[in-house]
């Protein structure tokens, strides 16, 4: 499903194995609710995971790249309309903790909180956060992760149109950087 002309390029070889798998992963076991979605369905998903992946590598932090492969797959899986639908994070986790438990997939926490609350503001997702990892200092790899993932969702909102994304709203200088990359994404995408 990821486009190989763009999967395959040198800047992205550390993490096209891993994106292309866990692509893989999704289609052939996922269940989304909204399955026909144009908006949240599968390609969004499959954007969100090479854009989290990447900007976890630009970053230094390839040791989140797990929980972010899950977060990027199940985060949508629950919507019930195309619109805010606050609330689909914490319903896509509880579809993938109980995924985990009857599929055999390890699961990660990290991911869970992160899908949990990617559909909340940042203040209340940030504070959730702090308290599931179990406070500040145990907190920063956790932090990171829900940042890359936010702004790895926010990129696809390229596909909304030039009112879709705002740059000045990303929280990582990585993110900022790939632009140009989110509207190649989603150009591969289009039929």
């Amino acid at each position: 499903m990821l486009p190989e002309h763009i999967l395959h390029r040198p800047e992205h070889a550390a993490i096209a194995e891993k994106a292309a798998l866990w692509c893989a992963y999704m289609e052939e076991n996922l269940d989304f609710s909204l399955r026909h979605s144009r908006i949240h369905g599968r390609p969004h998903c499959a954007r969100v995971l090479l854009l989290a992946l990447g900007i976890a590598h630009r970053t230094g932090y390839e040791d989140v790249e797990d929980a972010l492969a899950h977060a990027a797959i199940f985060h949508d899986t629950r919507r019930r309309d195309e619109g805010r639908d606050q609330g689909h994070g914490a319903r896509a986790a509880y579809y993938y903790i109980s995924f985990c438990r009857e599929r055999g997939l390890p699961y990660s926490q990290r991911a869970a909180s992160i899908m949990t609350w990617h559909d909340q503001s940042d203040a209340e997702g940030l504070d959730a956060i702090v308290r599931q990892a179990g406070g500040h200092r145990a907190a920063k790899g956790w932090l990171e992760a829900y940042r890359i993932f936010k702004d790895a969702d926010a990129l696809d909102r390229v596909r909304l149109g030039e009112a879709g994304l705002n740059v000045r709203m990303l929280r990582t200088e990585a993110a900022r950087g790939m632009v140009d990359l989110a509207r190649q994404l989603f150009s591969a995408f289009q039929p």
